[in-house]
């Protein structure tokens, strides 16, 4: 697991502005509501956010991944590669770089096939 967190430390490697810091999360168990039951996903502990939010994600297969965060236009504000195991992988995501407004999560292949998506707004 410690091989994981540290692959996945290497953050931000294609980011399209304000920098997001990702932390992945060991865990003993997933929390209520954090559980996906599809064989795949993406799921926020909050769809509103302060400073930071829980996200699980649950992966089909070991490997890379892609994680997006767009704006109310669509437009990618940052993205970031992440190296995961199958199934449920939590993940602390900070986004007080982000202003105040709606945004979109997205947790994609690295072909760009879509396996979830989520909203969240912020509130400072």
């Amino acid at each position: 697991m410690k091989k994981i967190l540290l692959l996945t430390l290497s953050l931000l490697a294609l980011s399209c502005s304000k920098d997001l810091d990702y932390e992945m999360v060991d865990f003993v168990f997933i929390p209520d509501n954090l559980k996906i039951v599809e064989p795949t996903g993406i799921r926020l502990a909050s769809n509103i956010v302060n400073n930071e939010v829980d996200v699980n994600v649950k992966l089909p297969a070991d490997g890379t991944y892609r994680i997006k965060i767009l704006d109310l236009t669509l437009k990618t504000i940052s993205q970031e590669k992440l190296t995961a195991k199958a199934g449920d992988n939590l993940i602390k995501v900070y986004v007080n770089a982000l202003p105040e407004s709606s945004f979109m999560v997205e947790l994609l292949t690295e072909d760009n096939q879509l396996l979830g998506k989520e909203t969240f707004a912020i509130t400072n």
